[in-house]
């Protein structure tokens, strides 16, 4: 007599519906381990930007706080106070903000000619030749601020130096475009962007007040001096906007918030910012990190 073949016997394997059940449930898993991996990966970016950028908004503020105070001592150039109008006060206002462009320049270009090409205004020699070698600008035009953020930080002022590779740490500085001169750059490798007077950013500028007062924002300008109606719609102001910021707004006076800004381009590596940082339409900001939100 023939053995009866059990049912468990009889069955060989999976039918083709449960393994297609089976595939669909590892999917399902594979899929949330690997957004919860991501999520995991993107906020440790996050954080070790976030880090990074409040040691360099430290760093950034204790030296523009210097040149601040050794500008201040100062006496201005001829050409800066006829720029003035005569008014001394005045005079001293824009020396200081163009040594402050001198110390820490946006681009190659500002770094070598601090005074601008454009107008003869001010007669102030290059700190960084001998850093540039040569160079006249990047292999890529969006990591010239943080080379020359980077090569900032570097120099002695108030006899006191400063080591970028102990704060910041070796990840922190790489020559991502290949010009042979290394750039600030976040936690996802993309140079990071200096602005040093980001006036087209609304966000910035209504932490100097609502939006209805035009005087209280400008540090380096206390008395408002660059708010005189006399004088901002003059050929001078017209000069001192194209070298160094705007001083208008609707062509009324208008005193902007002027806090050097260091920003992450996140997690899409696109700044969606032009170079007075106002959002350009059509291009994503939302995920940019900014030093001045990190205070």
């Amino acid at each position: 007599m023939t053995p009866r073949t059990t049912h468990a016997a009889a069955r060989r394997g999976f039918s083709l519906v449960e393994l297609l059940t089976v595939l669909a449930i590892l999917s399902i898993l594979v899929a949330l381990t690997a957004s919860g991996v991501i999520k995991t990966i993107d906020y440790q970016h996050r954080s070790n930007t976030s880090t990074l950028l409040n040691k360099v908004h430290g760093e950034l503020s204790k030296q523009w706080t210097a040149t601040l105070d050794t500008a201040k001592g100062e006496t201005p150039s001829p050409t800066v106070v006829s720029m003035a109008g005569g008014d001394p006060e005045r005079a001293k206002v824009i020396w200081i903000k163009f040594r402050l462009k001198q110390e820490f320049p946006m681009s190659y270009a500002e770094a070598l000619n601090p005074g601008g090409g454009v107008v003869p205004i001010v007669d102030l020699p290059s700190r960084y030749a001998r850093d540039l070698g040569g160079r006249t600008n990047a292999n890529n035009p969006l990591t010239e601020s943080a080379a020359c953020l980077l090569l900032a930080l570097k120099k002695t002022r108030r006899g006191t130096g400063f080591n970028a590779e102990q704060a910041f740490g070796a990840s922190a500085m790489k020559d991502t475009d290949g010009d042979g001169l290394p750039e600030l750059v976040d936690s996802w490798g993309t140079a990071v962007f200096f602005y040093r007077w980001g006036t087209g950013s609304l966000e910035l500028d209504q932490l100097g007040g609502a939006r209805t007062s035009n005087l209280t924002r400008d540090r380096e300008d206390p008395g408002h001096t660059l708010m005189n109606m006399n004088w901002n719609s003059s050929a001078g102001a017209t000069q001192f906007a194209q070298l160094l910021h705007a001083i208008r707004y609707n062509n009324a006076p208008y005193s902007w918030y002027t806090e050097p800004t260091v920003v992450s381009a996140g997690g899409n590596r696109l700044f969606g910012l032009d170079g007075t940082m106002a959002v350009v339409n059509g291009q994503d900001a939302s995920d940019n990190l900014y030093t001045f939100r990190l205070r």
